[in-house]
């Protein structure tokens, strides 16, 4: 084969390598995935890291936002409070039911000790509670929820009992705000809101799951082909995130949250010369390009990693053995 043709075949080859190293430069990342990135781990693992405490954080902005106006809540309505006496009920009938099916006439025999000591402890709450009592109760199972879920053993009857409460609260929580007065009743009703929807949008089962699931590779989990409601769950937490702590000492930029997460999954995709190669190929099913779209919205990232990937592709169909002709090595 002519000389110039490998000289150009091997300028394309270093060219391509020079592209992904500036792409990458060009990313503008968060703080907390760069120090994870420098302390040797995997760029898939540290955006994981970095996207998870990003998540915790804007949690504990949330509830610090909205406690001063539940811990008052029980003055300004006029002690109206919040019945329990449903859910310990409903606690109470799991044990029981749990004890009659058991030989030894123990529930933590029929469940297990762990679930049936939380029963326990949400039927040993009698009576009402307050607003405030009820919000921070209802924040720490949700907490509990959330470190269960990514546990490595997934508890996950523990985790229904949590869920559960933590839904019929609120639900109680909702119902004993009708007694307040109108004016309070519209302030309670934004809170709310707010809480709930913050709690939504961080907490998404795409998101939790994949962090639960693939801790070391949650970009290649999140952005596998078709997965568009994974992506936008995943901008929608950033975005939330920056929102919740713009006004902390630390504020998260969503950006720098998800390029982070983009090159998590791209020094997997990029890894080496066939699987940028293998990128135009991909790109060339529409289910692929429209989720490879939705994470890189840019329109010159996209040309730019079209364009580095169709090089490579092209390069290595030029290497491809012949019939008849001898293979070659550039």
């Amino acid at each position: 084969f002519p000389v110039t043709i490998l000289a150009q075949e091997q300028a394309v080859k270093k060219a391509v390598e020079e592209g992904k190293t500036n792409f990458f430069t060009k990313l503008d990342t968060d703080p907390e995935f760069n120090a994870i990135l420098g302390q040797g781990r995997s760029a898939d693992y540290a955006a994981g890291a970095a996207f998870t405490n990003a998540i915790d954080r804007a949690f504990k902005s949330l509830k610090d936002e909205v406690d001063p106006f539940y811990t008052t809540l029980g003055q300004q309505g006029k002690n109206v409070a919040v019945d329990f006496s449903p859910i310990r009920k409903a606690a109470q009938q799991e044990l029981d039911a749990a004890a009659a099916m058991s030989s030894t006439g123990k529930a933590g025999s029929a469940l297990s000790e762990e679930v049936a000591r939380e029963l326990r402890s949400i039927a040993d709450i009698k009576g009402t509670i307050d607003f405030s009592q009820a919000h921070q109760y209802r924040s720490n199972l949700l907490g509990r929820i959330r470190e269960l879920e990514q546990s490595e053993v997934r508890p996950t009857n523990l985790i229904r009992i949590l869920k559960s409460t933590a839904k019929q609260l609120e639900d109680k929580m909702d119902e004993g705000s009708k007694l307040f007065d109108p004016a309070l009743k519209k302030q309670y009703d934004t809170v709310s809101q707010f809480y709930k929807e913050g709690v939504s949008e961080l907490y998404p089962q795409t998101v939790t799951r994949a962090l639960q699931k693939n801790p070391e590779r949650v970009g290649e989990h999140l952005f596998r082909v078709g997965n568009e409601t994974e992506i936008l769950d995943t901008i929608k937490a950033a975005r939330r995130i920056e929102t919740l702590t713009a006004k902390t000492a630390n504020p998260i930029k969503s950006d720098q949250i998800l390029n982070s997460l983009r090159y998590g999954y791209l020094d997997g995709v990029l890894s080496t010369f066939e699987s940028t190669a293998k990128l135009a190929s991909d790109l060339d099913n529409p289910k692929f390009a429209r989720s490879f779209n939705a994470l890189f919205p840019d329109k010159n990232q996209q040309e730019v990693l079209r364009g580095m990937s169709i090089a490579a592709r092209t390069i290595q169909r030029a290497e491809a053995p012949v019939a008849g002709l001898p293979s070659r090595t550039v």
